[in-house]
């Protein structure tokens, strides 16, 4: 009776230990995530990043959070506003995930080919035009940016400089001067008080 009493002991330690393994086993396994964010900050030594992610599915919720990186070239090109997707890895050792890989969103991307555009064409206005362009930013008629339709287009009212993004907006503009200098001055108080980006 005895022996089978320690056998009985001996079996259920066996199917515990064999239990145990595997929630170790289970704990322990890897799993990743896709993530969609907002870049809020960059730390210095590229080791970490702050994002305003969305929903990651099965993970968490959206939140603004920093997180680890994998490697701090992952981080190289990046700056705050940028919008990114990345993987996030999860295992015992970084319960809270640490990012594997970044690329920008099209959407950031499709921003940053704007911009650049936009750079391209008011770099043929002179240093006095450029300074009332990105002054005044937008076009008063199509209230596009200056610069995103090619170079800006340059009329004076009342001995007074307005920018339109090209020269189809031209008779709108001069059917109501007074109209559209007010809409400029509009613009470039709107643009002097918004932050910087």
């Amino acid at each position: 009776m005895k022996t089978w009493h320690w056998f009985g002991v001996a079996v259920l330690f066996g199917l515990l230990a064999v239990a145990g393994c595997r929630n170790a086993a289970e704990s322990s396994a890897t799993k990743e995530y896709d993530v969609k964010a907002t870049i809020v900050r960059v730390a210095a030594d590229k080791t970490t990043v702050t994002l305003d992610h969305e929903d990651i599915k099965g993970f968490m919720k959206a939140m603004t959070m920093e997180f680890r990186v994998e490697d701090p070239k992952l981080l190289d090109g990046f700056a705050p506003g940028d919008q990114i997707e990345g993987r996030l890895k999860v295992t015992s050792d970084h319960p809270s995930g640490i990012l594997t890989g970044l690329k920008k969103s099209s959407a950031s991307a499709a921003k940053a080919n704007e911009e650049a555009e936009i750079t391209a064409a008011r770099s043929k206005l002179s240093a006095a035009d450029l300074a009332l362009v990105q002054a005044q930013d937008i076009c008063p008629i199509s209230e596009k940016r200056l610069g995103s339709m090619g170079e800006p287009f340059k009329l004076m009212f009342k001995d007074r400089p307005v920018f339109l993004c090209c020269d189809g907006c031209e008779d709108e503009a001069r059917e109501d001067p007074d109209k559209t200098l007010a809409k400029v001055e509009e613009l470039k108080a709107k643009k002097k008080a918004s932050p910087p980006k």
